[in-house]
């Protein structure tokens, strides 16, 4: 990926990626939630962060020292509005722009049992249309030339084909064992495979 003079922009399509993260630490023994998860190396910590209750999970590591110029997190939310607020502010003191929805709780653990269950992953409704207005409304904009976006769902890919047809560059953050369609391996620019950090060489748990 050439940077050099280059603008990046990121989207998250957060409870994907928050969804198969949580099944990738739970395959391994003694990692029962995301909020113990601590990359090894790191005695404080600091490369990962983690945030339940708006299905919230980064790792620094991701963009191996690259700095976006505009990270967008798209996810939900279920709680009062003073601590959806307090979740909006913990998203910008990350450096992302949150677009974060807020749901009912009987909806949200009626998705999450579906996910856990039966392995489908079921998004808040404005999600994804949300995410894929606001990528082509930028490529239209001109406001990045390369574009990275973390998702395994197969939804995606007229977006994607939409945005190189406009001539960006896109690389795909995903898991490979998960994705909705395997040409989410090569439609896009590059496609980095997430899962390889599920091994006890990269993360470690919280004592």
């Amino acid at each position: 990926m050439l940077m050099m003079g280059k603008k990046f922009y990121v989207y998250v399509d957060g409870e994907s990626h928050y969804i198969r993260n949580e099944g990738k630490a739970k395959k391994l023994d003694g990692f029962t939630t995301l909020g113990k998860v601590q990359r090894v190396g790191n005695s404080q910590g600091q490369d990962v962060k983690v945030r339940d209750d708006c299905h919230f999970f980064w790792d620094s590591e991701y963009l191996n020292n690259l700095h976006p110029d505009r990270k967008v997190y798209f996810t939900a939310f279920t709680g009062n509005d003073n601590v959806l607020h307090d979740a909006h502010v913990y998203l910008r003191s990350l450096h992302f722009e949150p677009y974060i929805i807020k749901e009912d709780k009987g909806l949200r653990d009626r998705r999450r049992s579906k996910a856990n269950d039966a392995g489908v992953i079921e998004k808040p409704k404005g999600a994804d249309i949300a995410l894929a207005v606001r990528m082509i409304e930028d490529a239209v904009l001109d406001n990045y030339q390369i574009v990275g976006l973390f998702t395994s769902d197969a939804d995606y890919l007229p977006v994607i084909k939409a945005v190189r047809r406009m001539g960006k560059y896109v690389v795909v953050y995903g898991f490979k064992e998960n994705l909705g369609n395997p040409e989410l391996e090569y439609v896009p620019d590059e496609f980095v495979d997430l899962g390889s950090y599920w091994k006890r060489t990269c993360y470690k748990i919280i004592a």
